[in-house]
């Protein structure tokens, strides 16, 4: 079991999925942090272009190219060299706290994923564990079935012996045959029960069922002291706890979005031109170079002014992600509770019938004896031993997958406390 749970965390697809998620949340710290860098941009472009300019105001769009200069007095269709080349770097020196607020946003993401993760590799663990313990119990089952079959076959054998030998009644070998053939069907149902069960602990070890090998690994009964609840904080709970602080982070970034921001530019540039303020061309490379260089710095406030209602839905869409989490997160808590208490009572249950048990199959191997006897003698029907027959096998099956059961019991224990430590330390 313990390297079927090794391979269930490093390889299952929903743990993979968990882990993605996982780690494409992490990004969103680094790209958070990244706005409180400045941000620098250059550029570089040469032209040949007409030198028609008019008067006028151009709506803003990114269709007609603009054009500087003077108005042109006539339509010309010659052309010029043009050139442009500069730098801007700008930094928003003052938002107002909306960066910072953003990259608490990003780590609590990165804080709620990671919490996700460990919760879904706990339940794909336990989901490992508890098909590994059902494969177990149906090969347990297999075998109880199969010496059931071997009961009833040897059974038949010397009844039919005697009914031939006129010693027994007719009824007595139909009876036989009847409990073989029960036997037989029992036999096929707790094979299709361990097939079903290894294509499940082969497609979650994520290996072809035909090479699954399976070998019981929990020696001898589990001892006491693995029932113990984990005092750690259950990563369900975790997980829920994250996403609330997650959504408060988000509703606070939000809420900063009605603040302006003071940004600070500086440019750099150089034009150049083929055409002169008089409308005349100077021909040639002219232009294909800057010729005329600026710089300039400047501040820049930017107030939106009407974002208000925008900001106000995503708050509250924020919020309402808060109460959401932090109501799952009780209700969570409340359902582990009960599984706690479950856990408890179904071990304190499955060791009792564990102890039980031990008894009751001697007991039952006995009886099937005593019966066999005394019908030997003709003391007993052939009706009374199937039924020790088939109350010894039930024994058999129950005593097979007792100390099963009280594993699987720990398992929940341990499910419910958020810890697997300790019952994978028990199994190695």
């Amino acid at each position: 079991m313990a390297e079927l749970l090794a391979a269930v965390a490093e390889g299952e697809p929903g743990i993979r999925a968990a882990e993605s998620v996982s780690a494409r949340a992490s990004q969103g710290v680094p790209l958070a942090e990244s706005a409180f860098l400045p941000r620098l941009q250059a550029l570089a472009q040469i032209n040949r272009a007409t030198t028609n300019n008019v008067f006028g105001m151009l709506l803003p769009q990114g269709t007609i190219p603009p054009i500087s200069g003077p108005p042109a007095t006539d339509t010309r269709s010659t052309s010029v060299w043009g050139s442009a080349a500069g730098a801007l770097l700008t930094w928003d020196a003052v938002d107002f706290g909306r960066r910072a607020a953003t990259l608490r946003a990003a780590n609590a993401s990165a804080a709620a994923a990671e919490a996700a993760l460990q919760s879904t590799r706990l339940q794909r663990q336990v989901a490992a564990a508890e098909a590994f313990l059902t494969l177990l119990a149906a090969e347990a089952r297999v075998r109880t079935a199969m010496a059931g079959v071997e009961r009833a076959r040897t059974l038949r054998q010397v009844v039919e012996a005697q009914v031939t030998a006129e010693l027994r009644p007719g009824a007595d070998a139909n009876r036989t045959r009847a409990e073989f053939a029960r036997a037989e069907v029992q036999l096929e149902d707790a094979k299709l029960d361990e097939a079903r069960a290894r294509i499940a602990v082969a497609a979650l070890a994520g290996r072809p069922v035909e090479t699954l090998r399976v070998a019981d690994d929990l020696h001898g009964r589990p001892t006491s002291g693995l029932e113990q609840m984990a005092t750690q904080p259950h990563p369900q709970v975790v997980e829920w706890q994250a996403r609330a602080r997650e959504a408060d982070a988000r509703r606070a970034a939000e809420a900063k979005g009605v603040l302006p921001t003071v940004s600070l530019s500086g440019a750099v540039y150089g034009r150049g031109s083929g055409a002169q303020a008089d409308g005349t061309l100077r021909g040639g490379a002219v232009g294909l170079a800057p010729n005329f260089y600026n710089w300039g710095v400047g501040v820049t406030v930017a107030v939106p002014l009407l974002d208000f209602k925008a900001v106000r839905a995503r708050t509250a869409a924020a919020l309402a992600d808060v109460s959401l989490a932090q109501a799952r997160g009780a209700e969570v808590t409340r359902e582990l509770g009960i599984r706690q208490a479950s856990a408890r009572a179904e071990i304190d249950r499955a060791r009792r019938v564990d102890l039980l048990l031990t008894p009751q199959l001697e007991a039952a191997r006995t009886t099937e004896q005593q019966i066999l006897t005394r019908y030997r003698v003709g003391l007993a029907t052939i009706a009374d031993v199937a039924d020790a027959q088939r109350l010894l096998a039930q024994t058999e099956s129950d005593a097979a997958v007792a100390r099963l059961a009280v594993w699987l019991a720990l398992l929940h224990a341990a499910d419910a406390g958020g810890d697997l430590s300790a019952f994978i330390a028990a199994i190695r």
